[in-house]
């Protein structure tokens, strides 16, 4: 563990007349930005140092961020670091019941929840919402996932040379899937893709008026097996417009793997069978489960820097599952690692073109309005002093 003091801020006229300099360039950023909700945002949101430090304070460190799972600390005395921004957090089991975080250049806590079983840590300094609040209503569907008695099968991390913004743009958004990502589209049904990739409300309505009676029928076949369905609104207004859901693969499929098969050979949670659906639980823009029958994947976007992101992907099994009996690692990790290789590959490349001297805003798609929207809750949060 790391010891210090904390840092003093520099100061003085010249600092005082950068800053105005900055929030004044901000404000006029912000306003033209609002002005033309249906365009991508200007180039300095992508690239500038002094914005990317107000997003920390103003949007990063007021939310809960998931950082593990608690099966990663299962003894006292055990830890874990998480680095965010310039920050290094130690998550620690203190005792069997009781899992603390601290900064690790002097002995501060941060807040810190644990919500069936995942860990959230929020580095406000405010006391922030409890996610008992936020997240209640995603209860019934974790504990059908049963997300707290999971253990962790594997972990990777994915260092993205990007901003996170166009990091999180590109996974709320399938616009680009059927062209990039030929193992996605070939184990996701191709017109839920087209009318819902990024979720309901992001595809063209003739799709989704062709995909609602597959849907609903799927539906039908997995609450006569008794599994929940439905959509369950969470979060508040630094959150966004978050929820949990649950969808299909496709027809045949029992499982996100390439043939469709099974990838444990343990049920998670209360299933009760194979009905081939995917359960989606958005805390925040950074914070993401997605979570088939047999297994579950943590999605962490962690910014590093302006131009740096960590993308950080642990996937989960039932407590019971067996390594080399009931899953391989490998089979289970190998549908969402190859495609998040293609999205860093994609993200790092949209980034230079971002960087480029031509950059200019360009329009959403229609498949992309997840992304319309995620604009606007940038834009409230990063204005907001």
């Amino acid at each position: 563990m790391a010891h210090g003091g904390r840092g003093r801020r520099t100061s003085g006229p010249a600092v005082t007349r950068h800053r105005l300099t900055v929030m004044n360039n901000l404000e006029k950023l912000v306003a033209s930005a609002q002005q033309n909700p249906g365009v991508t945002l200007e180039q300095d949101f992508y690239c500038t140092p002094e914005i990317y430090e107000l997003e920390l304070t103003r949007i990063i460190s007021r939310l809960w961020m998931m950082v593990g799972h608690v099966s990663r600390i299962p003894e006292p005395g055990q830890y874990f670091l998480y680095e965010i921004g310039q920050e290094s957090i130690i998550i620690i089991r203190e005792s069997e019941t009781v899992i603390n975080a601290y900064h690790n250049v002097y002995r501060d806590p941060c807040h810190i929840q644990v919500f069936e079983g995942l860990i959230f840590i929020n580095l406000s300094e405010d006391e922030p919402p409890d996610l008992e609040t936020l997240y209640g209503s995603y209860h019934d569907f974790a504990e059908q996932q049963g997300l707290a008695r999971a253990k962790i099968a594997n972990m990777k991390s994915y260092p993205t040379r990007a901003n996170w913004k166009l990091v999180i743009e590109n996974f709320f958004e399938c616009y680009h899937c059927a062209p990039s990502h030929p193992e996605y589209s070939a184990v996701h049904d191709r017109l839920k893709i087209l009318a819902r990739g990024a979720g309901k409300g992001t595809g063209p309505e003739a799709a989704e008026r062709e995909f609602t009676p597959v849907f609903e029928q799927w539906e039908t076949e997995s609450r006569a097996m008794g599994h929940l369905t439905g959509v369950y609104p969470g979060g508040n207004e630094e959150t966004g417009d978050v929820r949990a859901s649950r969808t299909f693969i496709q027809k045949g499929f029992q499982s996100e793997t390439m043939d469709g098969k099974p990838a444990c050979k343990v049920l998670m949670g209360n299933y009760r069978g194979f009905d081939g659906g995917v359960t989606v639980f958005v805390f925040n823009p950074m914070s993401i489960v997605q979570a088939t029958n047999d297994f579950a994947v943590m999605t962490q976007f962690t910014p590093r820097g302006v131009l740096d992101t960590d993308i950080t992907f642990t996937w989960l099994v039932d407590e019971k599952a067996q390594e080399g009996v009931d899953y391989d690692p490998e089979d289970i990790t190998f549908f969402w690692d190859v495609t998040t290789r293609q999205d860093k590959t994609i993200t790092e490349n949209n980034q230079a073109g971002v960087l480029s001297g031509v950059y200019r805003p360009g329009p959403y798609s229609i498949q992309e309005a997840n992304l319309s929207r995620l604009k606007t809750w940038y834009l409230q949060r990063i204005s907001v002093n």
